[in-house]
């Protein structure tokens, strides 16, 4: 059986699948950006898929994308606009340009680390 590596292991006789959920996230863009990559991913070798999947820059990109991370980002701006507008408006570009050209949303690394784990529940 293949077996994709970084994603988590679930013992099929412990974890039960959430089929709501898993109705729920086939409609995602995450798992079509999932399935896309997993069909041209051949050639990649463990520690590429593993890089992608598991690495420190999709863990950052994941974090800055949270919501916490984005109220936190909006309120200093925010605060910052409110002294000066100017500044304001600029950190809101360069924040902008850093989460999107530096750390890129990767569905298959958001499908994985996020969607993949929530279809299970553990029993009780």
């Amino acid at each position: 059986m293949a077996k994709v590596v970084g994603l988590p292991h679930f013992d099929v006789g412990n974890a039960r699948l959430k089929i709501d959920a898993l109705l729920a996230a086939r409609e995602t863009d995450d798992l079509r950006a999932f399935r896309d990559w997993l069909a041209t991913s051949n050639g990649l070798t463990d520690e590429e898929v593993r890089q992608l999947l598991r690495g420190y820059r999709a863990r950052v990109a994941e974090f800055a994308r949270s919501g916490s991370a984005s109220m936190v980002r909006l309120m200093v701006e925010g605060g910052i606009g409110l002294l000066n507008p100017i500044a304001g408006i600029a950190l809101s570009v360069l924040d902008y340009f850093l989460i999107e050209n530096l750390l890129p949303h990767s569905g298959p690394a958001a499908f994985v680390n996020k969607t993949f784990p929530s279809l299970f529940e553990k029993p009780r």
